[in-house]
């Protein structure tokens, strides 16, 4: 075990038999904590994704968990480290869900590139002797607007 181990994991059977549906802790408090905290939370969650949108989220939820769960912070708790707490089990849920579900690969060129082979255009067949035998036979006048070098 490690060292300090078994008073981390001493507290927290000690606070999850505290908890309790207590009176005393009013929504008021758990906004004035939250609004006192938030700064820090989001520089925790920084510090776990440099991702803004992960860490924005990744806050808001730690928010809506506090509001549902405002009933169980027992008065004693330190409300800084209540909503750490929650911060640090949403991210490893996270984690754990974006681990079960795979890495997200991007598509292969291959993929992308269309199976279809579209016909060659009339056009793309004409060479230049074609072109020029064309010109030639419209006709003395109109030919020589069309003729290289005229």
């Amino acid at each position: 075990m490690r060292r300090g181990s078994a008073t981390r994991h001493s507290v927290t059977n000690a606070t999850a038999s505290k908890v309790c549906n207590s009176p005393s802790t009013t929504p008021a408090t758990v906004l004035r904590s939250i609004a006192e905290y938030a700064h820090i939370l989001r520089v925790i969650a920084r510090g776990r994704s440099r991702d803004e949108a992960y860490v924005d989220d990744l806050v808001q939820d730690v928010v809506e968990r506090a509001l549902r769960s405002q009933t169980t912070l027992d008065p004693g708790v330190n409300p800084r480290g209540w909503l750490v707490t929650i911060l640090h089990n949403l991210h490893i849920d996270r984690c754990r869900q974006r681990a079960r579900r795979g890495a997200h690969a991007p598509p292969l060129e291959d993929e992308l590139v269309a199976t279809e082979t579209t016909p060659e255009p009339t056009w793309a067949r004409i060479s230049s002797d074609d072109l020029l035998a064309a010109v030639d036979e419209l006709g003395a006048g109109s030919g020589q607007n069309f003729r290289p070098g005229s």
